[in-house]
């Protein structure tokens, strides 16, 4: 017995008549009728009385009739669903995360993804970077978000948004005008940290080092929102992402840090080998959702504070272009020195004694 001859059943069954069945089936009469023939004898019963007026069923293929139509109706919607899941349409995503991160456009692009596709669940798991690492090479995730790439073979990092490092301070600090800070500038300040088993971080703390700074971390949390309480309480100051520059306190200032080297990079980290279509629609998405949200956060290119981490870029574009104008510039001369050679060689020589 197959899925085949349980549709052609419920056809005769349906229409009561073979012709009929087999026009809608869109066959000729006799395989429809080796077919039903071929499910009697599987099953060792009739399901058919046959006569001039028809085909009826039989006891067995009325308890037949009823078992088949939810065999095949479920057959379908198994089909349907797997064909969603292979579309990217149905599913789950395990989405690994910084705290850090939900203050960009992560937030956004997941109400979007849930409104447009409500047949795909999605849970979030807060994780640090290398966590995050583990739990993808496991299975435990499907991406991860963090400021930091994965340099494992089996895993691929995908930069969502570049972004430098700004520092919070409260609002009275003597640099929080300033429109740029470098690291010796806070070697008389208190720090109040995120975690400090940070990729990010750890990098903040060597280039302290390294520039003869000794960081007196005062607090370390986890939560941007209690580091941000404590810089505006001025207990100390803090190195953060830019975008969380976006959330507004009357306390805090944010000022860019000058520290080359030093970024806060947004990573989207995946197995190398992945095949999710959901997982492929919502990078998409955020691809789109993370311009908009850019455009609308820091508008211009500058943000509080200072000069944002859009303006960064846009004053990085502007010296390709400056760059591409000087090379213009050079080739125009180039030309004209040419065409000013060619000229004087095809001048004439006046003797000496031929007057002017």
């Amino acid at each position: 017995m197959d899925l085949r001859q349980l549709r052609y059943f419920i056809a005769v069954a349906e229409e009561g008549n073979y012709s009929r069945a087999a026009e809608r089936l869109h066959i000729s009469q006799p395989p429809l009728s080796q077919q039903i023939k071929s499910l009697e004898g599987a099953l060792r019963v009739t399901l058919f009385e046959r006569g001039r007026h028809g085909a009826r069923l039989t006891r067995a293929g009325e308890a037949l009739l009823t078992r088949a139509r939810r065999i095949v109706d479920d057959c379908d919607s198994v089909e349907h669903q797997v064909r969603r899941v292979a579309e990217g349409l149905e599913g789950y995503l395990r989405i690994g995360i910084i705290n850090s991160v939900m203050y960009g456009p992560l937030p956004l692009t997941l109400r979007q993804f849930q409104l447009h596709n409500p047949g795909v669940e999605w849970t979030l798991h807060e994780l640090l970077p290398d966590q995050q690492y583990e739990a993808l090479a496991r299975g435990r995730i499907d991406v991860g978000f963090s400021c930091s790439a994965a340099a494992r073979s089996d895993l691929r990092s995908i930069l969502v948004y570049a972004q430098p490092l700004v520092v919070a301070m409260a609002a009275d600090h003597p640099l929080a005008g300033a429109p740029r800070v470098s690291l010796r500038q806070l070697s008389g300040d208190a720090f109040v940290l995120l975690n400090m088993q940070s990729p990010m971080i750890r990098n903040v703390l060597a280039a302290c080092l390294r520039e003869g700074v000794e960081p007196r971390v005062m607090h370390e949390s986890i939560d941007p929102e209690t580091v941000l309480g404590l810089v505006g309480a001025g207990v100390g100051v803090s190195v953060l992402p830019a975008s969380l520059s976006a959330t507004r306190r009357d306390d805090v200032s944010y000022v860019p840090l000058g520290a080359r080297g030093l970024d806060a990079d947004l990573h989207a980290t995946v197995r190398r080998e992945h095949a999710l279509p959901a997982l492929e629609r919502f990078l998409a998405l955020l691809e789109d959702v993370t311009r908009t949200w850019h455009r609308e956060v820091f508008g211009d290119g500058a943000a509080p504070g200072g000069a944002g981490w859009a303006g960064t870029r846009r004053r990085d574009l502007m010296d390709d272009i400056k760059d591409d104008i000087k090379d213009d510039i050079k080739a125009d001369i180039k030309d004209d020195i040419k065409r000013n050679v060619r000229r004087k060689a095809g001048r004439k020589v006046r003797p000496a004694s031929s007057p002017p």
